[in-house]
């Protein structure tokens, strides 16, 4: 019997689901899935040589659709069944490490600071489909729930407003819209708020360079200045030297 695996995916570390599908098929059309699969077990009787045939079969189906690793993994066994067995037990063991993985991921999934609201949802969105693969299917109340709960301080009052009035039957998708629409307001108010803070900080600088060129100017234009009492200049007559000179000459005299 001609053997054509053209319609069969190769098993590798990607493509055991697919894969697994079409061999199984591929085994029922020629008639030897019951044998590899254990379920038609080795005869005594003169049915021995008709079983061995589809055994050898079924072998040869299995590792013409394997890729190098997968074959060692089954180059030790006898028959197809220890074969499929080794093939499946190993998957089944996989799935379940990976079923963990992707638990463990979703319970851990938390905002981070460089996410947006687009960001943070695919990222939930993709460790959602990585459990349904496993056929791990969670509920939508708990999505909506885990993505509202673990929105940052910024949309708190979004968090207060909807603790107060939920709202029933939405969508991943509208729940989405709607904080993309929080999310603008708060990026417009904040940048708003920090253009009034860059604007004060300009305003004081500006205060402070005028004070800064008023002082210079007025010990510039001081030079110009003649006392009234000494005819010098540079200072007040109030604060004219010749005049505190001849106060405290009188003082010492008295």
């Amino acid at each position: 019997m001609e053997i054509n695996l053209k319609s069969v995916t190769q098993l590798n570390s990607s493509s055991y689901v697919r894969w697994r599908f079409e061999i199984q098929a591929h085994l029922e059309a020629n008639d030897v899935f019951d044998v590899a699969d254990g379920s038609r077990e080795q005869p005594t009787d003169a049915t021995l040589a008709d079983w061995k045939k589809k055994d050898a079969l079924a072998r040869s189906l299995l590792s013409k659709s394997l890729d190098d690793a997968h074959f060692n993994l089954v180059v030790a066994c006898k028959s197809s069944a220890d074969m499929w067995k080794t093939l499946v037990g190993h998957y089944d063991e996989v799935s379940n490490t990976t079923k963990l993985a992707a638990l463990e991921a979703y319970n851990d999934y938390h905002w981070k600071n460089d996410m947006t609201v687009t960001s943070y949802i695919s990222g939930l969105m993709l460790i959602e489909n990585k459990l349904k693969a496993q056929k791990l299917n969670i509920e939508k109340e708990m999505i909506i729930t885990k993505i509202v709960r673990g929105l940052p301080q910024k949309f708190d009052n979004f968090k207060q407003v909807w603790r107060i009035c939920p709202t029933k039957d939405i969508t991943v998708e509208q729940l989405q819209a709607k904080l993309l629409d929080v999310e603008r307001d708060v990026n417009v108010t904040s940048s708003g708020n920090h253009g009034v803070a860059l604007s004060g900080q300009k305003d004081q600088k500006d205060r402070e360079v005028f004070k800064d060129k008023k002082k210079a100017g007025w010990k510039k234009d001081r030079k110009k200045l003649q006392c009234h009492n000494c005819k010098g200049f540079g200072h007040f007559a109030r604060d004219c030297p010749s005049e505190k000179k001849d106060t405290s000459s009188e003082g010492r005299s008295s």
